[in-house]
């Protein structure tokens, strides 16, 4: 899933172009963390602008008024950002806070949950937060569901007019899905996975909560320590639907990569020994295929899933996996000495063709950039549209493939001039205006445009000073 990091390009896109458009909707809006919506498209509908130069930024923790002097703690959990440009955040201290995207100013921030007498089942502090919030918003009303390593989920609402966040529910693991009574009293559940929203249309409420969680059985000395998985369906008021696998089945390698939605309320989850699952509505298993070695370096996340006209998922092993929707394989495509740690994004790309020049007409059919055969004196235009499948590896390598066949678009471009000179560990995004932003662990927003892979436009120096870039040699 990795969502490490890559959301700096989500400021981008929430303070350039916004995350959507101001104003609020009848019908409910979600967004289901890192890659927008539940289908891990990757696709969004903000604008990349340039970049006026200016790096601004926010202590996340240093807004909670309640914990002064909290020391600062690392950001992994991927930001939000609501129908209004308002970006959500968590921090690993527990803190989540939502600020205003022209100024940073904090429109509320909360690092508790407290609830009626009775109804306190979850530790009232967050907790430390890889997981990226999930929002939905109808009307005036925004939901925000945030998860918690010690293996919570709450449940905020805030009133867009009046923003005071307050605690409507929460579901703990341990003890809602009686986790020790399955594996021991000394099971421990762990949430990295980040939330997935089914919206109820007609209510505009949330009918559904989709979590993988990772549970660790502690050894004795005789009998070493174990791991197992969950995914978990929780209903809006934290009651358990569901759980899979169900108490009494066969365990699962833990789950770290978060759910993807299919057609027909299915659910496909990716467990962390390489395994995709296909879920049907009711939690029960339609079916079961190796989907290679998935496990990331650092063992916290594992890409999930994207679905489309087939189900995709790529890995550690360098291979991008296309999957039927009955579970067989469609067709795989292998990368040598490469490895994918980020979730693909899919989206239609414009695939660019000669204009009339001086020199002659041009080819009577589209023609992609590899073989291009204008004169110098060319100009680009979208002519036809593919749906193509980006991949970015840890190395840096621009990989796109047509989604239909995984053959790849345009080899010979698809490594940009200018190689990334940082490792990758997020995930790519690409804009409503079709450039593919992600970043890597050199500091810098790597920003392509989609059809003619132009270099980087915008980088982040370690310098912690920002600005426009006409190419890669001219940042810091």
């Amino acid at each position: 899933m990795r969502m490490l990091l890559w959301f700096a390009l989500l400021a981008l896109l929430a303070a350039c172009g916004g995350g959507g458009g101001g104003g609020s909707s009848e019908i409910p809006q979600s967004w289901s963390q890192f890659h927008r919506d539940g289908q891990r498209r990757g696709f969004g509908t903000g604008i990349v602008m340039p970049n006026d130069g200016t790096l601004r930024s926010v202590a996340v923790d240093a807004r909670d008024v309640r914990r002064p002097g909290l020391p600062l703690a690392p950001i992994v959990a991927s930001p939000v950002v609501d129908l209004d440009d308002v970006i959500y955040v968590a921090s690993e201290n527990g803190t989540v806070l939502a600020v205003a995207p022209d100024d940073l100013s904090t429109r509320w921030v909360t690092s508790r949950c407290d609830l009626p007498r009775g109804q306190q089942q979850c530790p009232a502090e967050l907790g430390p937060i890889v997981s990226t919030p999930a929002l939905l918003q109808v009307d005036n009303t925004t939901t925000v569901v945030v998860a918690s390593r010690t293996g919570s989920v709450y449940f905020f609402e805030i009133d867009d007019r009046n923003p005071v966040p307050e605690c409507v529910a929460c579901f703990t693991a341990t003890i809602d899905t009686d986790v020790r009574d399955e594996f021991g009293p000394t099971a421990t559940v762990e949430i990295v996975s980040s939330p997935t929203l089914r919206p109820n249309l007609v209510t505009g409420t949330i009918a559904q909560v989709l979590i993988g969680a990772r549970i660790t059985v502690p050894g004795d000395g005789d009998t070493p320590a174990s791991t197992a998985g969950k995914l978990y369906s929780i209903n809006n008021d934290g009651s358990l639907r569901w759980q899979f696998p169900a108490p009494g089945e066969a365990a699962i390698a833990p789950i770290s990569a978060s759910p993807t939605l299919g057609v027909g309320e299915a659910t496909y989850i990716a467990s962390d020994d390489g395994v995709l699952y296909m879920l049907t509505g009711d939690g029960l298993l339609k079916r079961e295929v190796e989907a290679g070695e998935l496990a990331a370096p650092d063992d916290l996340f594992v890409p999930s899933a994207v679905t489309s006209a087939a189900i995709y998922l790529n890995g550690a092993d360098g291979i991008v996996r296309a999957f039927n929707h009955d579970g067989s394989l469609r067709w795989q495509s292998a990368f040598p000495g490469e490895s994918f740690l980020g979730t693909l994004a899919a989206s239609s790309q414009s695939i660019p063709t000669t204009t009339p020049t001086e020199s002659g007409a041009p080819p009577p059919t589209p023609t992609p950039l590899a073989a291009f055969t204008g004169t110098p004196t060319a100009t680009f235009t979208p002519q036809r549209i593919t749906s193509n499948l980006f991949a970015i590896s840890e190395s840096g390598r621009l990989i796109i493939l047509n989604e239909a066949d995984g053959e790849e678009v345009a080899p010979s471009r698809s490594m940009p001039d200018e190689p990334v000179r940082g490792t990758v560990f997020t995930s790519p995004a690409i804009s409503g205006d079709r450039l593919l932003v992600f970043t890597a662990s050199d500091s810098r927003v790597y920003v392509y445009d989609t059809a003619t892979l132009t270099r980087p436009r915008i980088c982040v120096g370690g310098s912690n000073e920002a600005r426009a870039c006409e190419d890669a040699d001219d940042c810091p």
